[in-house]
């Protein structure tokens, strides 16, 4: 099991420094022996490479960092122990030699926020999330944990393939025992997020000195740039925002495209957040509390004022939103007028299909999604697009165009070779490793979802699987979108708006779905309390393959999944971590098997099975 399923908090530091330790010969090797053309960045204490890790069966890609400098790689080690947030990057493994300490992290997809400032590949509301979730770390480090991390800055927030910020770089972090100032040797962070406070109190830092530094990025993150020092004044970023809001000028140093993709309140509420941030003196400064508060409620306001767009582009009254309108011609033709051969699984009448789609040269795979007015799913259509075009997860299936011509409602989205997951649940093929990193797929999209978003309809019907087998969720036009001031709260509530819609709600839905994957068959009216004990109507080819203790923990989460008290549910983020280290106990189990029967020298049956390669 890894060493994330473990309570870092109680370890001891031996356990701690043992659970993550590797030879550094592996991470020589695995950097092509710190091959230059691997080298990521240089600084003065370190030197960052890429490469790629053989972790439980699979090559992941990683980053190394590589210092001589054992004091701050003590304190990265000392202060990532214990810390639990999902946007806060934990550490993967560490190794040394005599003159070396490395330390390596998963390697983030997209890199850091500074490489993306400028440019339209982070749109306004994908900033807005990623300033919302990086404050939500650092509440959780001032209030959780009394952390002051110290070096809050735009090339410390990495971003994975889905666009989540990770915290990280704690080599400067101090811990805030006594709620106050804590006196630092030696200022080494970049000055032009310098807290002018620290320069005047001695060298200490507190909680506001990294209010401070997120002010810094806030304004980085609205104008598309990197902060700098010009003349040789430290706060010349700092000054240049303060003196442009204050006179009212913030449009001139905003990029214009950036502009116009803007809503005037999130614009204004977020530019208030980022000039009180940088207030001279730390006590007028917000607290994390409060800037969560506020930024979500920027959150929100962008997510309305899209949604307004999304709708007037449907009803034809807005020419300004990007998506894709096909002409019905075009979608008869692509699905070869919605013939019977090209009908394919999935809730509703979904077909497969060849379009050549904007700004491409040839025909594209697709999946055609008919919607039936008669019964009342015409307005789906705004609700389905109105959320797929503002969700991105690896997860979720992609949205590629619509049409909205003669009474018929149609979406588009990106192809699914295999179709809908409920027209596998009974192939002997689709193994037990296989069922799992499927059901790991749709419980990490529901845990992005939950963030703001109840999907209310998770069923194999709406589980599409790609070529490589990867789920993707769609059927949206039930979802339901909540206020952020109410997403904590509604993990544990028993009703939103006078119903029993919370997050909740998707949680029995994927304990339902954790059956059928499980018993290889779509539920009956009878089935779904789970009276019977799984093991008498589980498919016995499936139980066969199955490591012991991973199914032990499998038939727990599908009881806790269907707990008839909400409050007893557990949450997505806690069944997340549940699949992870059921993925990894039935790969152990699965390589243990292997082996005997290799060395054995004789073929076996149930190997034949886990590694069929669908």
């Amino acid at each position: 099991m890894s060493s994330s399923s473990k309570d870092q908090a109680v370890m001891s530091w031996d356990e701690y420094m043992a659970s993550l330790y590797i030879p550094y010969a592996e991470i020589e090797s695995s950097t092509n022996s710190f091959a230059d053309e691997n080298l990521l960045t240089q600084g003065t204490y370190c030197k960052v490479y890429k490469g790629q890790l053989l972790q439980s069966g699979e090559l992941i890609n990683i980053v190394v960092r590589k210092s001589r400098q054992q004091f701050l790689t003590f304190n990265e080690l000392m202060f990532c122990k214990g810390l639990k947030h999902k946007n806060i990057n934990s550490i993967l493994k560490i190794s040394s030699n005599e003159n070396e300490t490395l330390i390596i992290h998963t390697y983030d997809a997209n890199e850091s926020l500074d490489k993306h400032l400028s440019g339209l590949t982070l749109t306004w509301m994908r900033r807005l999330h990623i300033c919302v979730r990086v404050v939500d770390a650092l509440k959780s480090l001032h209030h959780d944990y009394n952390v002051i991390h110290g070096n809050i800055k735009s090339s410390k927030i990495l971003l994975d393939h889905n666009w989540e910020p990770k915290l990280h770089g704690f080599a400067f972090a101090v811990v805030d025992e006594h709620d106050g100032p804590q006196s630092t040797s030696k200022y080494l962070r970049a000055l032009q997020y310098l807290d002018p406070a620290h320069e005047n109190a001695h060298n200490y830092l507190t909680n506001k000195s990294d209010i401070f530094s997120f002010g810094v990025l806030l304004f980085e993150v609205l104008f598309g740039r990197e902060a700098s020092i010009q003349n040789n004044d430290n706060w010349y970023f700092a000054r240049l925002a303060r003196s442009h809001y204050e006179e009212g000028k913030l449009d001139d140093l905003i990029d214009p495209d950036l502009r116009r993709q803007m809503n005037l309140q999130s614009l204004n509420i977020f530019a208030e957040v980022a000039y009180d941030c940088l207030k001279v003196r730390p006590s007028e400064r917000p607290d994390t509390n409060q800037l969560l508060t506020k930024l979500e409620k920027a959150l929100e306001l962008q997510h309305k004022h899209e949604q307004s767009i999304v709708v007037a582009a449907i009803e034809g009254t807005s020419s300004s939103i990007h998506l894709k309108a096909y002409r019905l011609q075009e979608v008869s033709l692509a699905t070869n007028n919605f013939s019977e051969e090209n009908l394919i699984g999935g809730s509703g009448k979904v077909y497969k299909g060849r379009l050549k789609l904007y700004g491409k040269s040839k025909l594209m795979d697709i999946i055609v999604r008919r919607l039936d007015c008669k019964y009342g799913q015409g307005d789906a259509l705004k609700t389905e697009i109105s959320m797929l075009s503002s969700l991105e997860h690896k997860n979720i299936i992609s949205f590629v165009g619509f049409c909205d011509e003669n009474d018929e409602k149609i979406i588009i989205y990106e192809h699914a070779v295999h179709g809908s997951l409920d027209q596998h649940l009974s192939d002997p093929n689709l193994t037990w490793y296989r069922r799992l990193k499927i059901c790991l797929g749709v419980a990490h999209a529901l845990n992005y979802l939950h963030y703001d978003v109840i999907h209310c309809d998770i069923n194999s019907s709406k589980i599409f699987l790609d070529k490589d087998w990867e789920p993707k969720i769609f059927g949206f036009e039930l979802s339901t979108k909540y206020p952020q001031s109410l997403r904590h709260r509604l993990l544990f509530s028993r009703y939103f708006n006078n119903t029993n819609m919370t997050p909740k709600y998707d949680v029995y839905s994927f304990g339902v779905l954790l059956f059928e994957v499980v018993c290889g068959r779509k539920p009956m009216i009878g089935d779904h309390g789970v009276k019977k004990d799984l093991d008498d109507i589980i498919d016995p080819n499936l139980r066969n393959q199955m490591d012991t203790q991973s199914w032990s923990v499998f038939i727990k989460i599908t009881y806790s999944c269907l707990n008839e008290q909400l409050v007893k549910r557990p949450t997505m983020d806690h069944i997340v971590k549940e699949l992870e280290d059921m993925l990894e106990l039935q790969w152990s189990y699965e390589y243990l098997e292997q082996s005997r029967f290799a060395d054995e020298g004789r073929s076996s049956n149930l190997l034949k099975v886990i590694y069929n390669p669908l």
